[in-house]
């Protein structure tokens, strides 16, 4: 398992941050919070820049945290080197992870990426 070294950072969606690890209930599709529902999908952006990266299922959001060593409970950014990034084959990262993170790093060693959930306006029903 590589060792990563991880930013604290402070919760942007309470809602991820209480997923509980390993559980059945881990999936936030179809949770309302309060005009905006989660889409199922996580958005991930370079932390220094700001910009999005793309977005990366529950699945591989539950990767990352598996894989990467975490300061606490509610961390949303990691930082890794590219070696990193080129193991993560090995230990069973879905392609389009893998394909976001090899074209999120470019030519530098490192990138720290932040994650949030991705809120989309939800439909009124009634």
């Amino acid at each position: 398992r590589p060792f990563v070294h991880v930013h604290h950072a402070r919760a942007r969606c309470p809602a991820v941050s209480a997923l509980p690890s390993g559980s059945q209930e881990t999936s936030l599709a179809h949770r309302h919070f309060g005009t905006r529902v989660f889409t199922g999908m996580i958005k991930v952006f370079n932390k220094d820049t700001n910009e999005l990266l793309g977005r990366i299922s529950e699945g591989d959001l539950q990767f990352l945290k598996d894989q990467l060593e975490k300061e606490s409970l509610d961390d949303h950014d990691y930082y890794m080197t590219r070696e990193t990034i080129e193991t993560f084959a090995q230990f069973g990262a879905s392609e389009s992870l893998n394909s976001l993170l090899q074209g999120a790093i470019r030519n530098q060693n490192a990138i720290e990426i932040r994650w949030e959930a991705d809120l989309a306006a939800s439909t009124p029903t009634g």
